[in-house]
């Protein structure tokens, strides 16, 4: 197929198998016309296929969020290409479309169809992206913290409880006690901490950590922007007070960077709530003032997967749904 994959299969086909985690393989390339080209839905997610001709080496990639490989596939030795970060799928399925394109459209080599695409493409994988990815994720997930609230305790207190966005140390703030929510787009419960006082209690309150578990929805799933607009609506029904604090949260949380609002996303499990005294973190304690004083910033990753739910929760974990 001359076309190429952009015109063949759109990012809704491939978000519609991915959510019902259905598998599908489909054949670019025509007969007899160049290398066998496939790219294929499955279990990894998306994947582009390339035949290796003449013993040819598969491409090295520069990035961490490429994958190459040689493997052996439909009987034929072929290159591999795919991503080990499924929150960064649509991107890669868009970066394996302009490689195909490439190689289907304008008879380039895998070698240098490869190369051409990750340097014109190495922009949207840098760290800025992520970033701003995550920024998005971690709204998405305090939305439904805030969703959850309204519903329990009403517009108003939970608009007082969200501190977050104002720059305080925690997302939400409900009567004595602090909830971090973290939310991330990974199979695993791993969570970035930002500081070594983000996992400790504030004085006189107890401190949970609310986990979120993203997937990439489909059609069933839910856009930040309809997150936004539904509760924009509920808010503006409470009254024009209530309708524009939330608007100001609203303003205060987001960035200027909206370019990938309109991925859908579904809750993956259950959130996972866990009061921060069984959670692993890092202490300064054990160091002197003078040497606590020349740490400026500290930032790690824990992972959270398989812990049990701490008793007591002061949410319901069933009833955190996205907006």
């Amino acid at each position: 197929m001359d076309d190429g994959l952009s015109l063949v299969l759109s990012w809704s086909d491939v978000d519609y198998y991915l959510s019902r985690g259905e598998a599908a393989s489909l054949v670019l390339s025509s007969p007899d016309s160049g290398p066998v080209v496939v790219y294929e839905i499955g279990a990894d997610g998306v994947v582009l296929y390339v035949e290796l001709t003449n013993r040819a080496a598969p491409p090295r990639s520069p990035l961490p969020a490429v994958l190459v490989d040689r493997v052996a596939h439909h009987g034929t030795t072929m290159a591999r290409i795919r991503t080990p970060r499924p929150e960064l799928m649509r991107d890669f399925h868009d970066l394996i479309a302009a490689i195909a394109d490439r190689i289907l459209r304008d008879k380039q080599t895998l070698s240098i169809a490869f190369a051409e695409t990750i340097r014109s493409w190495s922009a949207l994988l840098d760290r800025g992206h992520l970033a701003a990815l995550q920024r998005r994720l971690g709204l998405h997930g305090e939305l439904a913290v805030l969703r959850s609230l309204v519903e329990s305790q009403g517009w108003d207190a939970a608009l007082r409880a969200w501190v977050g966005p104002f720059g305080e140390e925690h997302d939400f703030v409900v009567r004595n006690l602090g909830l971090e929510v973290k939310t991330t787009a990974s199979e695993s419960r791993k969570h970035t901490i930002n500081g070594v006082d983000q996992l400790t209690p504030t004085v006189g309150q107890a401190l949970w950590i609310v986990s979120i578990q993203l997937t990439r929805g489909g059609s069933d799933g839910r856009t930040l922007r309809e997150s936004i607009d539904a509760l924009t609506q509920s808010a503006a029904a409470e009254g024009a007070a209530i309708g524009a604090r939330f608007a100001q949260a609203i303003a205060a949380a987001r960035t200027d960077d909206e370019g990938r609002e309109g991925d859908r996303w579904s809750l993956r499990n259950e959130p996972l709530l866990l009061s921060s005294e069984k959670l692993p973190r890092i202490s300064l304690d054990h160091l002197d003032p003078d040497d606590r004083g020349r740490i400026s910033a500290v930032r790690y990753d824990i992972d959270l997967t398989g812990l049990a739910p701490s008793a007591n929760p002061p949410i319901d974990p069933a009833a955190l749904q996205l907006p």
